[in-house]
């Protein structure tokens, strides 16, 4: 029972078999609709092939009771406008109220010949429809004898096995109770050997075995924690990991500072924080070279790895080594400079490049000596297609020959837009800034792998615990002529006297 319920098989047994009568009524079914579809295609195919002008002469379309109405009232009214001819003239009220009720007549009888061929047709139809029906369900039902005939002979050998099995085990079952009635017959063949000794300590639990067993389940659990939080913790935590995984020669590190998130060197800082800025000062003037302005682009992999804070930081520390310093913010969809130096963001980059302002009005003190800052403006609507112009072009190459010793520009993260790529092929050298323990290593391949397209040279990396950056020399560009709109030696002495 508990295999037929599991392959759905009730109905093995004959006087079970309800799916033969199932079959056998939806033969019959079958067959009186193909009957019936056969008379009905027969009807319809003769009344398609007659003419619409035969069509009042078939009698099957006339044995329709509005069509026959529709006749009968037609030949009355012909007997009537031959009497009404007979008795007046043609323009009488009469004959002409006749002759309009003909007309209409005639149009009804004509729609209604329509309406019968048409039910003809739907009659056909619904037939053929109820034809295809029936025969989809005798397939279904011959698929489910068929399905039950397999079925039956699967049962069939299964029950033979198990009436097999069961006189095997019938036997067995008898051959152990003569067995156990033999040995129970027999004498007793025990005896002692050796007595039982109390023990002096209990067996179990062993708390010095259990303890050292623990302790070291817990070492080698701890090691392989570590070890697997260390191999799936892919960010670059160490400056062996730029230099071995990211094939970058490595520059410097700064360290973060806590409760602060724009900290400045021209603010209290730790000792340690001005110091490591320095010397990466110090690096970034022995790998830029010493001839005209360094113009130097600052960028990183993705948001928030202090790129903003490191560039205000090392135009600062470049200013307070006595160099004059113009400090660009180009980052025009999350302006940050203006912000960290607490600077007025009203006329900035995307003013200048829209010619909406002069280099005058766009550069202005920041407050340290020596140092200038330009910062984005107003978030323009097209800020790649305004980096990407000619006069952002013309802009670099004009503060190349202008009064600055360094030019430094912050712009947008590598893999949120492509406004660092642009710009990294016209400045001097590119500043790649990496967070300690918070940027993934395939996420900085992929940024530098994107800033490589425009053919880099690499001069160094740097990295803090808190933050890391990469440095990056590129190609100078020389002979862009110089606009009058760009910043001089009498606008920068202008500020000064400002």
């Amino acid at each position: 029972m508990a295999t037929r319920e599991a392959n759905n098989a009730l109905s093995l047994e004959d006087r079970q078999n309800t799916v033969v009568a199932g079959l056998n009524q939806v033969n019959e079914a079958f067959l009186r609709a193909r009957s019936e579809r056969i008379q009905k295609e027969s009807l319809f195919n003769q009344v398609r092939s007659l003419a619409p002008t035969a069509l009042a002469d078939s009698p099957t379309l006339n044995a329709n009771p509005q069509v026959q109405s529709l006749r009968a009232r037609l030949g009355e009214l012909n007997r009537q406008k031959v009497q009404l001819n007979e008795r007046y003239g043609p323009k009488n009220p009469q004959v002409i109220e006749n002759e309009n009720a003909i007309v209409d007549t005639t149009k009804n009888y004509q729609q209604a010949l329509a309406t019968a061929v048409d039910a003809i047709r739907s009659d056909y139809e619904t037939a053929r429809a109820q034809e295809t029906r029936f025969a989809a369900a005798l397939e279904e039902s011959k698929g489910a004898a068929t399905d039950l005939s397999r079925k039956s002979v699967g049962y069939t050998v299964l029950e033979r096995e198990a009436q097999s099995n069961r006189q095997i085990y019938e036997a067995l079952l008898q051959r152990q109770n003569e067995l156990q009635i033999v040995s129970n017959s027999g004498g007793n063949n025990v005896r002692l050997m050796d007595r039982a000794v109390v023990p002096s300590a209990p067996f179990t639990p062993n708390v010095r075995r259990n303890l050292l067993l623990g302790s070291l389940a817990g070492l080698l659990l701890a090691i392989g924690l570590v070890l697997a939080i260390d191999y799936l913790d892919d960010t670059v935590k160490t400056p062996e990991d730029i230099t071995r995984r990211l094939k970058l020669p490595f520059l410097g590190l700064v360290p973060a500072v806590k409760g602060n998130n724009h900290p400045l060197l021209s603010q209290a800082v730790p000792h340690e924080f001005g110091e490591a800025f320095r010397a990466l000062r110090t690096s970034l003037v022995f790998s830029s070279g010493c001839e005209g302005t360094r113009v130097i682009a600052l960028t990183s992999a993705q948001p928030l790895e202090g790129k903003t804070t490191t560039a205000c930081n090392i135009a600062i520390a470049l200013a307070y080594g006595g160099s004059r310093v113009l400090l660009i913010d180009a980052d025009m969809r999350r302006p940050s400079v203006s912000r960290t130096l607490d600077i007025e963001n009203t006329i900035g980059l995307s003013h200048l490049l829209t010619g909406q302002a002069t280099a005058r009005q766009a550069i202005r003190p920041s407050g340290v000596k020596n140092m200038w800052v330009m910062t984005a403006g107003v978030t323009p609507p097209n800020p790649s297609e305004l980096l990407a112009s000619d006069r952002m072009k013309t802009l670099i190459a004009s503060v190349q020959k202008g009064p600055f010793d360094w030019v430094l520009i912050d712009t947008p993260p590598v893999l949120a837009v492509t406004d660092s790529v642009i710009i990294a092929t016209w400045v001097a050298g590119v500043v790649f800034v990496i967070g300690s323990e918070m940027t993934q290593r395939r996420l900085s391949e992929r940024a530098i792998e994107t800033l490589m397209t425009s053919r880099p040279h690499v001069r160094g990396v740097k990295r803090e615990s808190g933050k890391g950056e990469a440095a990056h020399q590129i190609s100078e560009h020389r002979g862009y002529l110089v606009p009058d709109h760009v910043v001089d030696d009498r606008e920068v002495a202008a500020h000064q006297q400002r």
